[in-house]
C-alpha cells in the first residue's frame, strides 16, 4: 500500500506540529515495509492520504480552512485524518484519540492513541523491567485535577494508605525528570493504574500504563475504547459515579489482574510502541478504508459540513455562539445560569479550553 502523509494547510500552524509529519514518515519508511507500507511523495498515486490536523480548539472558521486545503479538494475520497485533539469535531474520517460519543461515526472514525506518549521514560522500560510484578498498592494516580471526578479523587484518597497511592501533582506538561521516573515508579509498583477523566475522556497515561505492563483503570464514562484489532481484555472501566467504591471494585477484580497486564503490554508492543507505532495508525486508518461503503468526497464533505444539523450538533450555529457567550458573561454574575440554546456538550467543551 502506498501512503501519502501531509498536514493541513494553514499559516497558524505550530511548528513542532509540523515536525510530526516528518517523524511519522521517517519511521513508517523504516519500520514499514514489513507490514507492505510505501511511503508515496505525490499524492495522487497513493492509496491513502493521511493529513494530520493541528492541535487546537476549533471554530466554525475551521470548515474554509477544510474546505480550502488542496488535498482535499482534490483527493477527499482517499484523505484519512490523523487527529489528536482533546475536543475534536469529527470533521473528517479517520482515526481520533478522543472523540465524544455523540460525534463518533462507526463509518467514518476510529478511535486510537497519540503515537508520542508524554513521558519518554516508558520508552526505556524493557518487557524483563515491568513483566514481574510485586506491587506495594492495589491502585495509584498521580495526576493534575483538571476534571471534577480528579477532584473527587483527591478528596476521598487523599490521607495516606497502605492499600493505595494518590497524589494531586500540581503541574502541567512542565514536569521534570524526577517527576516523570516518580510516575512510573508508583506505576509499577501498583496492580492497578488509575486513568480517570481529564480534560477529555483520554488520557496520554493509558498508554504508559499498557507499557509498563499495568492494569488501566478508565474513569471516564464517554471513553470509547480503542478500536484495536484484538478483542482481548486489558482495562477495567468504573462508572464515575462509583469512584467511592474503588477499593472493594478492584479488590474483586485481582484474579483477572495478571491477564489483563499481559494483554496490555502485548497490546502496546503491537500497536504503540516506537518501531510499530507508525505502521499500525496507517494499518488502522486502511482497514477503516476498506470498510467506508462510500468514500467521502469533496462533495460530501461539504454537505455534511454545512448542514444546519451537523453544525447544530457542534453548537456552531449563529444563534447557539450568541447564546453561549451570552451565557459565559453572564455567569460572572451568576454562574449557575444557563441561556436557552446552550448544549451540555457546548458547555463542557467550552469550560475545558477556558
Amino acid at each position: 500500500m502506498r501512503v501519502s502523509i501531509s498536514y493541513v494547510q494553514r499559516a497558524h500552524l505550530r511548528e513542532y506540529e509540523k515536525a510530526y509529519v516528518p517523524m511519522f514518515s521517517d519511521e513508517l519508511r523504516r519500520y514499514g515495509r514489513d507490514a507492505d507500507l510505501v511511503i508515496e511523495e505525490d499524492p495522487a498515486k497513493a492509496d491513502i492520504v493521511i493529513l494530520w490536523e493541528g492541535f487546537e480548539y476549533k471554530g466554525p472558521e475551521y470548515i474554509r480552512i477544510l474546505e480550502n486545503d488542496p488535498l482535499i479538494r482534490a483527493h477527499a475520497e482517499r484523505v484519512y485524518t490523523v487527529n489528536y485533539d482533546d475536543h475534536p469535531e469529527g470533521l473528517l474520517a479517520g482515526v481520533y484519540t478522543s472523540l465524544e460519543g455523540t460525534l463518533f461515526n462507526s463509518a467514518l472514525h476510529r478511535i486510537w492513541p497519540f503515537f508520542l506518549m508524554n513521558n519518554p521514560r516508558v520508552y526505556d522500560l524493557t518487557s524483563e523491567d515491568v513483566i514481574p510484578l510485586n506491587p506495594k498498592f492495589l491502585f495509584s494516580f498521580t495526576g493534575a485535577a483538571s476534571h471534577e471526578v480528579r477532584k473527587r479523587l483527591f478528596s476521598l484518597y487523599a490521607s495516606p494508605s497502605p492499600k493505595y497511592y494518590v497524589e494531586h501533582v500540581r503541574k502541567w506538561y512542565n514536569h521534570g525528570d524526577d517527576d516523570r521516573l516518580k510516575f512510573a515508579q508508583v506505576a509499577l509498583n501498583s496492580v492497578f493504574c488509575l486513568c480517570p477523566h481529564g480534560f477529555c475522556a483520554y488520557t496520554p497515561r493509558i498508554t504508559e500504563v499498557m507499557a509498563m505492563a499495568r492494569v488501566p483503570v478508565i474513569i471516564a464514562d464517554d471513553w470509547i475504547p480503542v478500536s484495536f484489532e484484538e478483542s482481548v481484555p486489558y482495562y477495567i472501566k468504573v462508572a464515575e459515579k462509583d469512584i467511592e467504591h474503588l477499593g472493594d471494585i478492584l479488590s474483586l477484580r485481582l484474579a483477572d489482574a495478571e491477564e489483563y497486564r499481559l494483554n496490555a503490554r502485548m497490546l502496546w508492543e503491537k500497536y504503540c510502541s516506537p518501531s510499530r507505532r507508525a505502521s499500525a495508525v496507517v494499518r488502522c486508518i486502511a482497514n477503516l478504508a476498506k470498510h467506508v461503503g462510500n468514500r467521502m468526497s469533496y462533495d460530501d464533505y461539504r454537505d455534511i459540513w454545512n448542514s444546519k444539523a451537523f453544525l447544530k450538533q457542534l453548537g456552531w450555529t449563529p444563534a447557539q455562539r450568541i447564546a453561549l457567550r451570552i451565557e459565559q458573561h453572564a455567569r460572572r454574575l451568576h454562574p449557575a445560569i444557563k441561556v436557552p440554546g446552550v448544549t451540555p456538550l457546548m458547555r463542557y467543551r467550552n469550560a475545558a479550553f477556558r
